[in-house]
């Protein structure tokens, strides 16, 4: 796994791991929340968000954080120089490691909220949540007997898995 996986659509990826379709969902005014947060985000969280909006992978294994959740956590990123842009019912974190200008190299990391450093991984965000759901040697893997993968938008009625999992 490396920012630098050349050919690899990462987001198309995901998104046929969790039989997402082609379906966009939002529209986003980044040059705003980026201006309200005082720092560019790496592209491939924007078409992911773009993508997907704010929800839940396999019930609640990973829930990805909308851009205006963000700034919730600018004192942990002050604290840590990690950026949260999605969490579990675990209490994970999964962030961006901002120690670079350019948002696009910025590499991954898992971490627990209490915890001042945590698993680093030189991919995407996207990368990272494929990674989870469909390797097994993952150190982050979901449990073994999670067969298929979903997503559920927030606000949906369904928070659990699909009929038939």
């Amino acid at each position: 796994m490396t920012i630098e996986s050349a050919g690899v659509d990462w987001l198309e990826s995901l998104a046929n791991a969790v039989d997402w379709g082609t379906k966009r969902v939002l529209q986003v005014d980044w040059t705003g929340v980026e201006g309200r947060l005082g720092y560019r985000l790496p592209s491939d969280y924007k078409r992911l968000v773009e993508r997907f909006g704010k929800g839940t992978f396999d019930d609640g294994y990973i829930d990805l954080h909308a851009p205006e959740d963000l700034a919730a956590w600018a004192s942990f990123h002050e604290q840590t120089g990690a950026l949260p842009w999605a969490s579990n019912d675990q209490e994970l974190l999964l962030c961006w490691v901002t120690d670079a200008a350019d948002p696009d190299t910025w590499p991954v990391c898992v971490m627990e909220v209490s915890e001042d450093d945590g698993d680093r991984f030189e991919c995407t965000a996207t990368e990272l949540i494929l990674q989870m759901l469909t390797d097994p040697q993952h150190p982050h893997t979901i449990p073994a007997d999670y067969t298929s993968h979903w997503f559920v938008p927030e606000g949906s009625p369904y928070r659990l898995a699909p009929p038939g999992f």
